[in-house]
């Protein structure tokens, strides 16, 4: 089964995306702050879901996706009409 990028995303942010709100989250050696200002218009963005990406028990990157309203399925985060962002820190040299 061949995942994508946009499947890992929608299913981290299901997965942790629940009714409590999200905190500054480590993962892999990396943090994802609780909330991120988009520019130039500077709207607030929370945190809705991470991921950890692993290949072959090597720790690649780290994947966080930021809306500007928690959603908790994937139709929500599809159907969102605010701001996105998706922040990724890459834990290897992968040239």
């Amino acid at each position: 089964m061949r995942l994508t990028l946009a499947t890992v995303l929608l299913s981290a942010s299901s997965a942790l995306a629940p009714s409590s709100p999200a905190l500054a989250l480590d993962i892999g050696h990396a943090r994802l702050p609780e909330k991120l200002r988009l520019y130039p218009e500077g709207t607030q963005l929370l945190l809705n879901g991470a991921g950890l990406r692993s290949r072959f028990l090597v720790q690649v990157y780290v994947i966080g996706l930021y809306l500007s309203e928690r959603k908790n399925t994937d139709a929500g985060v599809l159907a969102h009409a605010g701001g996105k962002r998706v922040r990724i820190v890459m834990l290897r040299d992968v040239t």
